[in-house]
């Protein structure tokens, strides 16, 4: 996957799925380090959010200033993601192969959040089930 996306694939799925890719990125250019500080930083910072959930729900904050301050948090990680993998990305072609295009492929992300279930979609953004 094009770094590039990272930071919009966290923003509409969670930074635990971009930094599955850019483990994935990273194992495939043979960065090992790099693949297992994408794996912690997306789950750490899904944690972050499971927890801002739960202390959101005991100050009685409202559901949709949560999922906006959730949804800036996940774009944040997705852009470190994207800077931690810039250095070893060369040129404008990623692993020297067929790229996709942009555009296409940010249609094919927006289709997948339309499409996904809600309940899904929320839990990998790091809101627990019966929170939302």
């Amino acid at each position: 996957i094009e770094p590039l996306l990272l930071p919009y694939i966290a923003l509409m799925f969670g930074s635990a799925v971009a930094g599955l890719f850019a483990a994935w990125n990273a194992v495939v250019i043979r960065r090992f380090g790099l693949a297992l500080l994408s794996l912690l930083l997306g789950l750490v910072a899904w944690f972050a959010c499971v927890v801002m959930v739960f202390a959101a729900n005991k100050a009685h904050v409202r559901v949709v200033f949560l999922l906006l301050g959730a949804r800036v948090l996940h774009f944040l990680v997705g852009g470190l993601l994207f800077l931690l993998q810039r250095p070893h990305v060369h040129g404008s072609e990623f692993l020297h192969g067929r790229l996709a295009p942009m555009r296409a492929s940010y249609v094919a992300t927006l289709a997948a959040a339309w499409f996904i279930p809600l309940r899904l979609l929320l839990i990998l953004l790091g809101v627990p089930p019966g929170r939302g």
